[in-house]
């Protein structure tokens, strides 16, 4: 009876969700059914083979498309000169989170208001505490440090199986991205290579696996239906668990009447200018847990995507893997510094392209139109509209790369360092290339991101020769983002 019961109100919220929705299409658009998400999503194929089995033939003939998301009609943009028209005009396009788009329901409560998603005085008071910290020069050394750990503990493990097996490195991969996030931004150290089992990579792993079903995906408001149930209690204590784990990792913000230690070395770490802005009244104890929380996924996630999918795209190249290790046993010394990865123009543009292949976030839907807004000659986003983008569409899109847009082709942003910087800046102009998104929104920790790929890639090749596993494919996780969940990968000791 109580399953019935569960049955029925699912299917009232969802027809009352889609009648209340359906008048706010933005005309002049196609639309994708709703029912062809809903079994896309439901048989397994997550953000991006709904977008390849659905979404791709119509929106590369149109640019934009209707599209279901988060509980309503959304309008989702591939287009390079709608990106650069949404892009531009901050001030009606504005971004706006989980917080917003469903508030009082678990994703608003993991994510809260935060330097990605807010807007105006409020974004404009974050990146005026923040921008400094992220931008600060790196000190490589404990970059390297970790990276030399890591490939370490990968040759341990491969050491004790038979010769030709395979390992899974997506984990490793996830507690070095931690331990570098950890002493960069935290002036903490996570101990998470050492210990597969560490609090705060722990927490997050188990947290992204539980986070949300397919269903929840698409119709939000129906976590309060299956709030009771065993998997959303979990998903929810989960949640909670990340961040009283983080918190007491990094401690809980400091009153106004404390001071901070002074004989800390380090004060224009992101932690202390964050703990700084809460004892100054110039941020609430809400955003300093927003933020923290981001950051923290933001640096893991994020990261952890990108160098697996470096690893694996680079295991399928083998010619391409040899170059790369001549590049660096040419440029890069044994004791190196970053000013040592100034002139590698084959490993910048493999990062370039995997990027393009493998955006860290395949889908973002999060901004809103403040007001009627125009998009190209005939397009009407209404107020109130929510507004993204797909980084894997326009990356992947024909009609912007031509016809080898699905291919690995490292040599298609040039062959020099000059060849290359100009060809990101004219793509990312162009809004073509929006792996770190564009414009006053783009990421601020690109360019230590880059260092971080760079270094740990410069250890991996010094180290090893790797293949991929013939008998196992490249496992990618069925949310927005395109994050390798398993990556196996045959490691064998360089020779010579």
């Amino acid at each position: 009876m109580l399953f019935i019961l569960l049955i029925g109100l699912t299917i009232l919220i969802i027809i009352r969700e889609l009648f209340r929705r359906l008048p706010q299409k933005c005309k002049g658009l196609p639309t994708i059914p709703l029912y062809t998400s809903v079994w896309e999503v439901c048989r397994g194929a997550g953000q991006v083979g709904l977008y390849n089995n659905r979404v791709r033939p119509v929106i590369e003939k149109h640019g934009a498309v209707n599209f279901w998301n988060a509980g309503q009609w959304t309008v989702l943009v591939t287009k390079p000169q709608y990106l650069n028209q949404i892009f531009r005009n901050e001030d009606v396009i504005a971004k706006a989170g989980f917080y917003k788009k469903v508030p009082g329901l678990e994703l608003a409560h993991l994510f809260g208001e935060n330097i990605i998603d807010s807007h105006g005085d409020v974004w404009r008071s974050f990146i005026s505490i923040m921008r400094p910290a992220i931008l600060q020069r790196a000190d490589i050394t404990s970059m390297v440090r970790r990276s030399s750990k890591l490939v370490s503990i990968i040759a341990s493990q491969q050491q004790r199986l038979s010769p030709g097996s395979s390992i899974n490195v997506t984990g490793l991969v996830g507690r070095w991205t931690m331990d570098i996030f950890g002493e960069r931004f935290l002036d903490a150290e996570l101990h998470s290579l050492e210990n597969e089992d560490a609090a705060l990579e722990t927490a997050l792993q188990t947290l992204f696996t539980a986070l949300s079903g397919p269903l929840l995906a698409l119709f939000p408001t129906l976590e309060w239906v299956f709030g009771f149930m065993p998997s959303r209690r979990l998903a929810m204590k989960l949640t909670q668990q990340y961040e009283d784990v983080l918190l007491k990792q990094v401690g809980n913000p400091p009153q106004k009447d404390r001071t901070l230690c002074a004989e800390n070395t380090h004060q224009d770490k992101m932690i202390y200018r964050l703990q700084r802005a809460v004892q100054e009244g110039k941020m609430s104890e809400f955003h300093y847990k927003s933020n923290l929380k981001i950051l923290a996924i933001a640096g893991w996630e994020n990261m952890r995507s990108s160098f697996t999918s470096l690893l694996w795209q680079i295991a399928g190249e083998p010619d391409i893997q040899r170059k790369l290790r001549e590049e660096v046993d040419s440029h890069v010394p044994l004791s190196y510094t970053d000013s040592d990865f100034k002139n590698l123009p084959l490993m910048t543009s493999v990062i370039y392209e995997t990027l393009r292949l493998y955006p860290p976030l395949s889908q973002l839907i999060n901004r809103v139109a403040l007001e009627d807004f125009r998009l190209g000659d005939d397009i009407v986003i209404s107020k109130g509209m929510w507004v993204g983008w797909s980084a894997y569409g326009v990356h992947t899109d024909p009609n912007v790369w031509g016809p080898s847009a699905g291919d690995f082709s490292p040599e298609r942003w040039g062959s020099t360092m000059d060849e290359i910087k100009a060809a990101v800046r004219s793509h990312q102009a162009a809004g073509r290339y929006i792996a770190f998104n564009a414009y006053s929104r783009k990421c601020l920790g690109v360019e230590f991101a880059m260092m971080q790929l760079k270094v740990g890639l410069c250890e991996m090749l010094r180290r090893f020769k790797w293949e991929r596993d013939p008998h196992q494919q490249l496992l990618i996780s069925t949310n927005a983002a395109l994050t390798p969940e398993h990556c196996w990968l045959v490691m064998s000791p360089r020779t010579g």
